[in-house]
C-alpha cells in the first residue's frame, strides 16, 4: 500500500495551487496544466498538501524526493539508536579485577553514546549496609566523570541501588588523549658550535721538561779573548 503523497495521474483535483521547483508560486491552474508543466519540464506532479482548497501541488524530481526522505529516516533511526540505555550490574563485595572489566565496558558505552545505567545489588544480609552501596556507586561516578555524569540522585529500589549516567557532550575539536605506547627520549644536549677561527691553547710545558734553548756545555772550552 502505497502511503507517500500522491503524483502526477493519481491526483485527483480539477484544480491545483502549482509551485514550481525553486519555490515560487504559479497560480491556480487546472490539473491537466498541472502535468503539462511539470511534464515540459522532465520532472513529476507531487500533491504536497492534500487537505488545501484546492490542494497545493509542486513541481519536482520525486525520486530525488524519496530518496533524501529515506536518508533522513537512517539518520534519525541512527541517533535513536545512539540514546540506547545500556545496563551494568555490580555486586556489592565485587572483586577487583571483575570491577575493571566493568568499569571497560561502561566506559565503552559512554565513548559509543549511550546511557549508562550502573545497578548494585544487594544479596541477603548486605541489604543492610547501604552506606557500602553508596560508597560502591560513588567509586563508579568518580571512575566515569571524564566521560560521564549523573543524570539524576542515586535511587534505592528494594534490594538494589541504581543510577543513570550520561555521556558528557564532546566540545568542538576536541579529542580523547591516547596513552604512547613507549616513551619519549629525552633529547641529546646540545652543543654550541665553534666560532670560526678560533685556536685551541697550546698545552704548558712543564717546569721540569728541557728548555726550548740549549744552555752552553760545561766541558766545551772557554774562547780566548
Amino acid at each position: 500500500m502505497n502511503t507517500g503523497p500522491r503524483i502526477n495521474d493519481y491526483i485527483r483535483a480539477s484544480k491545483v495551487r502549482l509551485i514550481d521547483s525553486e519555490g515560487e508560486f504559479l497560480g491556480i491552474v487546472s490539473l491537466e496544466e498541472a502535468r503539462e508543466e511539470a511534464a515540459r519540464r522532465g520532472l513529476d506532479l507531487v500533491e504536497v498538501a492534500a487537505d488545501a482548497r484546492p490542494p497545493v501541488c509542486k513541481i519536482l524530481d520525486y525520486g530525488k524526493l524519496r530518496f533524501e526522505e529515506r536518508k533522513k529516516k537512517a539518520l534519525m533511526k541512527k541517533k535513536q539508536k545512539s540514546l540506547d540505555t545500556k545496563e551494568l550490574q555490580f555486586r556489592l563485595k565485587i572483586g577487583d579485577h571483575d570491577y575493571q572489566v566493568k568499569l571497560r565496558q561502561a566506559e565503552n558505552f559512554l565513548r559509543q553514546g549511550h546511557r549508562l545505567r550502573v545497578v548494585v545489588r544487594f544479596k541477603g544480609r548486605e541489604i543492610g549496609h547501604q552506606n557500602m552501596g553508596v560508597d560502591l556507586v560513588n567509586k563508579i561516578l568518580a571512575d566515569l566523570s571524564a566521560l560521564g555524569k549523573p543524570e539524576a540522585v542515586t535511587k534505592s529500589e528494594g534490594r538494589r541501588m541504581l543510577v543513570v549516567v550520561v555521556p558528557l557532550a564532546k566540545k568542538a575539536g576536541q579529542q580523547e588523549k591516547k596513552p604512547s605506547s613507549s616513551p619519549e627520549k629525552p633529547a641529546p644536549p646540545q652543543v654550541a658550535p665553534e666560532k670560526a677561527g678560533s685556536e685551541k691553547p697550546s698545552p704548558e710545558v712543564s717546569s721540569g721538561g728541557p728548555s726550548s734553548e740549549a744552555s752552553p756545555s760545561a766541558d766545551a772550552p772557554a774562547s780566548k779573548p
